[in-house]
């Protein structure tokens, strides 16, 4: 009944003669996982308790574990943890951060657990009730990275996750294995229990197959989720243009024209690159992340957890740690530069300006290009104390800290933004405002402005 699923998992994924490492409370189900593990004859065998240290007689459980694996001839490890809360994930994350450390101490290649197909529909039901997506929907994988492990390529197997609940302890009769009962799985007060004790008898009376449409659900989601995963990968490694540790620059443009869920996906995918341990982004977060990032002008922000941001630049996209990110992807100048007509001026942060000489409109008029009349010197500055500018078509000037106010650019790069100047007067705050300098003349001589990324950057 379990000795065949458990040989066939094993032969499945190439783990008959790795050294596994598994996770054993003292319950029925990981008892029955150990000696089906231990029966089908695995090669190197080690066995991990984990005493959270929350109940009085947790001491007697460990005991129990020791001399069972002391009767199998397993090598046994006892961890007792000093937990601050008694939270479910608080202990759930250091339980998977100790299996994952004494895996490594022990030079195990996989960790397994006794999660067993009630587990799953609880898992699912669960992550229902919290809003979840696809991957919540799929519930608990056979294989997966190991949650808050101390190494990215150590596995977590679950070998018993098509087994139910019933079937582990007719297992467990039949081998006369002895478990312990862990009082805290009647407490209510946790969420799991009250969604096993409550929440699933009540649902079975009203829909008897409930759990078989659980599992059913989490094994179409699985499969859409892996597909998805897919997609999001390739799709955001076509997105980025610089990476460092703590940040990652997105083109701007082409994730706007994304579909809404890659969108989303892409923006939740650069969180788990960045911060492994980030676990159950909620999805108001990723949502205000996505307005900031569609809508938001240069420099503006949107928070996520852990201290993480989303900046808006210019044509890029910044998500990273604050104090990690580098200079807010802006064109920038620094002191007085000639612009050569012909010719251009490099700026800070991987832009130029260019100057070509035209006497036609070959490309339409945008933020980026400009049409001017021509003139023999122009020169790129900042903005100094007190200036001025008259936007065409406007009446009369008006200050430029007001129009870069109203133009919300950030603070901290106004001083610097790059201004073309023809004798002491601004014609183009570039980028954002062409200054009044006289309306196209047909057969004229102009001169066409282009901000635009230096050849060392595209």
């Amino acid at each position: 009944m379990l000795i065949r699923p458990i040989s066939d998992f094993l032969q499945t994924h190439q783990l008959m003669r790795e050294k596994l490492l598994v996770g054993v409370s003292g319950g029925a189900d990981s008892l029955a996982l150990l000696h089906g593990l231990w029966k089908v004859g695995v090669a190197q065998l080690s066995v991990v308790h984990v005493d959270h240290g929350l109940r009085e007689n947790s001491a007697e459980d460990a005991h129990h574990v020791e001399q069972l694996c002391a009767a199998w001839n397993i090598p046994c490890t006892i961890k007792r943890l000093a937990l601050a809360s008694e939270s479910e994930e608080t202990a759930r994350r250091e339980r998977y951060r100790t299996l994952s450390s004494v895996a490594q101490s022990e030079g195990a290649t996989a960790i397994l657990t006794a999660h067993h197909a009630d587990d799953q529909v609880e898992t699912v039901l669960m992550n229902i009730m919290r809003g979840a997506g696809v991957e919540g929907l799929s519930g608990m994988s056979a294989v997966s990275s190991v949650p808050y492990g101390v190494d990215e390529a150590q596995r977590l197997y679950r070998p018993l996750l098509t087994l139910t609940r019933s079937e582990i302890l007719s297992y467990c009769q039949q081998n006369d294995i002895p478990f312990v009962e862990d009082a805290t799985n009647q407490d209510k007060r946790y969420f799991r229990n009250r969604v096993r004790h409550e929440l699933l008898p009540t649902l079975e009376r009203s829909a008897p197959q409930i759990r078989k449409r659980l599992l059913q659900l989490a094994e179409i989601s699985s499969a859409d989720s892996d597909l998805l995963h897919t997609l999001t990968q390739e799709t955001y490694a076509n997105l980025i243009t610089q990476r460092g540790e703590q940040w990652h620059e997105l083109d701007l443009s082409k994730w706007r024209s994304l579909p809404l869920g890659l969108r989303r996906r892409t923006l939740r995918h650069a969180l788990s690159i960045l911060d492994t341990e980030l676990t159950d982004v909620g999805f108001g977060v990723i949502e205000e992340a996505r307005h900031v990032a569609e809508h938001g002008h240069v420099g503006k922000q949107a928070t996520l957890p852990n201290g993480w941001r989303v900046t808006v630049g210019y044509e890029r996209l910044l998500i990273g740690a604050q104090s990690a990110m580098p200079p807010l992807d802006v064109p920038q100048v620094m002191g007085v530069a000639v612009l050569p007509v012909p010719g251009l001026v490099k700026l800070e942060n991987g832009w130029e300006i260019s100057a070509e000489v035209v006497t036609k409109q070959d490309t339409p008029q945008s933020s980026h290009i400009v049409y001017i009349p021509y003139f023999e010197k122009l020169t790129v500055r900042g903005r100094q104390a007190g200036e001025r500018m008259r936007p065409q078509g406007a009446t009369g000037s008006a200050k430029l800290k007001r129009i870069m106010i109203d133009r919300k650019i950030p603070q901290r790069v106004r001083a610097h933004w790059p201004l073309v100047m023809v004798n002491g007067q601004i014609i183009w705050f570039v980028g954002e405002v062409l200054g009044e300098t006289g309306g196209w003349k047909e057969n004229t001589v102009h001169i066409k402005l282009e901000l635009r990324r230096s050849s060392s950057r595209k």
